[in-house]
């Protein structure tokens, strides 16, 4: 008997467990995008909520891809500049 799932199927949030997902291109949580960001998660939903950071939702979760967190950086970076 395989035991139970506790995490709900959590993504891992380890830096290089997140490293390695964006590096393979696929679709990061939103706390994933805020490890790789080195931002926190409520940081990256409120841009999500603005429509700053495109994302999916897939059922009741919430994706995006490495290359809209990257470009969402990228404009930010853009801004803060003087």
């Amino acid at each position: 008997m395989t035991p139970k799932a506790t995490w709900r199927d959590a993504p891992s949030t380890d830096p290089a467990d997140v490293a390695d997902v964006v590096l393979r291109g696929q679709y990061l949580s939103p706390q994933q995008a805020a490890v790789f960001a080195q931002l926190s998660p409520r940081t990256v939903l409120k841009a999500i909520r603005q429509g700053k950071l495109v994302a999916a939702r897939v059922g009741n979760r919430v994706r995006i891809r490495p290359d809209a967190l990257r470009a969402w950086l990228e404009r930010a970076e853009g801004g803060s500049r003087r």
